[in-house]
């Protein structure tokens, strides 16, 4: 992989495993605005661009916990991502493992890569805040 871009590049979220991981921890309202705001278009034939496809696969983002993109954005780019969340489960960020196709192993690398990840994300995460009533 040689994207040509610095870190801190904004990228569409819908394309992009950590956009797509950031996205799925907004809700269905915020998701729409951010579609319409720029509507997906195609970056690469695999590229995800119907809003409905988008709203059905951060739902099954939301189940797995975790985001995973195949040639989407860059030819030759898998990705799987995390988000980093704030203490009301937003995202502040996401982390991110891309793998260039030619060394992609598959389901294995997928949960393997999704794994540590998640373990990561959880850290660095912030816990959901606690009632003050809760003693």
């Amino acid at each position: 992989l040689n994207p040509a871009f610095l870190v801190g590049t904004r990228l569409p979220a819908y394309a992009t495993a950590p956009g797509l991981a950031m996205l799925s921890t907004l809700g269905a309202d915020e998701v729409d605005a951010v579609l319409a705001e720029r509507p997906p278009v195609a970056h690469t034939r695999f590229t995800v661009t119907e809003p409905a496809a988008i709203r059905a696969r951060l739902a099954t983002i939301r189940r797995k916990g975790y985001a995973h993109t195949r040639e989407e954005y860059f030819l030759g780019d898998y990705s799987v991502a995390v988000a980093v969340t704030d203490a009301d489960g937003k995202a502040d960020g996401a982390l991110n493992v891309a793998v260039a196709k030619s060394r992609w192993k598959g389901a294995a690398d997928e949960r393997r890569i999704s794994d540590l990840l998640l373990a990561a994300a959880a850290a660095l995460s912030a816990a959901p805040r606690r009632s003050s009533a809760a003693g």
